[in-house]
């Protein structure tokens, strides 16, 4: 069975997160001989894929993995909860799916665009009414 972790992620924000992949009894495993996959969906029930989430070994033989999401790719969806899943592939075994959960996407407030202002040597836009 995946293990289940919930993810929030600031929409228009990059996001990383380190996940250690263990064996049942709790050591790590190696994760070198995996091809991972990872989608966000509206749910879990949907044919339809909202994007995809990066998965890349950082530490192989000590099952550390990162999921990342580009600030980019959350700026053009809509925030709110998402469902995701962490599959691995690997021709001794199949295909498994490893971790699983919410991922929360949270609007922001502040848009960041170029200045066209220099205020006191910041570069920030003077609100004008």
């Amino acid at each position: 069975m995946a293990a289940y972790q919930d993810f929030q992620c600031d929409q228009g924000a990059d996001f990383a997160q380190n996940v250690l992949i263990t064996n049942a009894d709790g050591s790590a495993t190696n994760v070198a001989p995996y091809i991972f996959s990872a989608n966000i969906k509206t749910s879990y029930f949907s044919a339809n894929v909202v994007d995809t989430l990066t998965v890349t070994a950082i530490d192989a033989p000590n099952g550390n993995v990162q999921i990342s999401y580009a600030g980019a790719n959350s700026s053009n969806i809509p925030a709110g909860h998402y469902v995701y899943d962490v599959r691995a592939a690997n021709t001794g075994s199949g295909v498994q799916r490893l971790l699983q959960g919410i991922f929360f996407l949270v609007p922001g407030v502040t848009a960041i665009t170029p200045a066209s202002t220099n205020v006191a040597g910041n570069n920030w836009v003077p609100y004008v009414p």
